[in-house]
């Protein structure tokens, strides 16, 4: 299940213009001179596979290279806490991304730059290579090695402020540095008021919403709704309004999911129960795989019962 850090991150960066602000602001000035940003477009293939689903929120974007028709692809990944196999994961991805410009028939793969964004709450200690989680190698060796670099934007250390630009992207780091550190009112109230002076330029219209919704649904800071009232109210009373009518939203949606969320408990029962009774008590690990299943698939299961006699039988159902 995708947290709200990754929700929050996908939703923002998504946003054609957040994404080309923070690269513009952030990548080193050498690659940034070689690439065309007036061609930044974001791809639209899922290049995540199944077991990388909920650890990557599979956003590429692409843009041409240094006034070639060839174009490199930006990964960006984020992580709330310290991961010491994040290079092992971008590398996955980045196999992910070239595998599927094969199948489309390309005949040169892109260069693919792999970003992290990271917002917790200590400083980033993990080495930035691949060869830094690879045992060491003789230099004859080293050759054999793959090995690759990717970039740290560490939000740990933000200051409030050390961005100028009035631009969506400021908003987004500012909030998202603010979650796990001290002053998250005082860079919430920043960040709010950046947003309303986009607003008054017809910008980032429905990003108060994307933000609040974040807010309410971490647990990552100390602030309740009439925390988060009270700090918008002091940009705007109309902006309080709105944080109650969303609050009021996210309260209703809260029921649906835990409607749904029941009548997916009740349906995960009776597959165990069926299957108990048709071939004897069910192991813990088949009883996780049943729970991973949609809705459609468990319905199939508890229909199909009647023609599984042994444990092995089920394993069909879950491939």
């Amino acid at each position: 299940m995708k947290t709200p850090h990754d929700k929050f991150f996908k939703r923002s960066l998504e946003q054609k213009e957040t994404a080309k602000d923070f690269l513009e602001h952030y990548l080193p000035s050498g690659l940034l001179t070689k690439i065309d940003m007036t061609s930044l477009e974001i791809e639209k293939d899922s290049f995540v596979d199944d077991e990388l689903a909920e650890h990557f929120s599979d956003i590429v974007y692409k843009a041409n290279l240094a006034e070639k028709e060839s174009y490199l692809c930006f990964i960006f990944e984020h992580k709330s806490y310290k991961y010491s196999n994040i290079t092992l994961q971008l590398l996955r991805y980045m196999i992910n991304v070239w595998s599927l410009k094969k199948e489309q028939g390309a005949d040169k793969l892109p260069l693919i730059v792999p970003m992290l964004i990271y917002h917790g709450k200590y400083e980033w200690d993990i080495g930035l290579k691949l060869s830094d989680i690879v045992e060491e190698v003789p230099i004859e060796a080293e050759v054999y090695l793959p090995d690759f670099e990717y970039i740290l934007f560490d939000l740990s250390a933000y200051d409030k402020g050390e961005i100028k630009e009035i631009c969506q992207m400021r908003v987004f780091v500012e909030v998202l540095s603010a979650i796990f550190q001290g002053d998250f009112e005082e860079k919430l109230l920043e960040a709010l008021k950046v947003l309303d002076e986009l607003e008054k330029q017809n910008k980032a219209i429905g990003y108060f919403k994307i933000i609040v919704r974040y807010i309410m649904e971490t647990d990552a800071v100390d602030a309740g709704l009439e925390d988060v009232k009270r700090i918008s109210e002091q940009v705007s009373k109309e902006k309080g309004g709105e944080v109650m009518s969303i609050a009021e939203k996210l309260k209703e949606e809260g029921k649906e999911e835990g409607k749904i969320e029941g009548k997916m408990e009740q349906l995960q029962e009776t597959a165990f129960k069926l299957l108990t009774r048709k071939i004897g008590r069910l192991p813990k690990e088949y009883k996780e795989s049943l729970k991973e299943l949609d809705k459609e698939e468990l319905e199939i299961v508890i229909d199909e019962v009647f023609n599984i006699e042994k444990l092995d039988d089920i394993d069909k159902y879950l491939n």
